[in-house]
């Protein structure tokens, strides 16, 4: 996998030192290799992505 990324992080495309394995939480199945920072972002932004979910639905029930 390190190789067919020719050494960079999937996600912003940045040489890395240490990768670390991205995988889904659910599945279990592995994405790519990232940066450990990038890895962190890539979950914070899963959570942001449920959190905005849920406040479009609360929202809807009010007509906004």
């Amino acid at each position: 996998m390190l190789r067919e990324q020719h050494g960079k992080c999937a996600m912003c495309w940045e040489e890395m030192s240490r990768p670390v394995i991205d995988h889904d939480h659910k599945t279990g199945k592995v994405r790519a290799l990232l940066h450990g920072k990038c890895n962190l972002d890539v979950g914070i932004w899963e959570k942001r992505q449920k959190m905005l979910e849920m406040a479009r639905r609360y929202l809807s029930r009010f007509g906004t």
